[in-house]
């Protein structure tokens, strides 16, 4: 490569450029549940016929972490 600067500035140029190319489509998703569930899977087929007919159910989880022991 070295021998050839200018081809491989143009080869790089190019590959780089097939790569940016392909992230123009892609989706960035947040959604755990998109990113876990298939739309046709039966749990999320479950989980909209419950949400649509109740309110959504949200899983909220907490910890709470004290130090003991510790003088005051």
């Amino acid at each position: 490569f070295a021998t050839h600067p200018i081809i491989t500035l143009f080869l790089l140029s190019y590959i780089i450029f097939g790569i940016s190319w392909g992230a123009r489509s892609l989706q960035i998703t947040i959604d755990p549940i998109e990113i876990w569930a298939s739309p046709t899977s039966r749990s999320r087929i479950e989980k909209d016929y419950f949400d649509s007919r109740f309110t959504p159910f949200y899983r909220t989880e907490q910890i709470f972490i004290k130090a003991v022991n510790l003088d005051k």
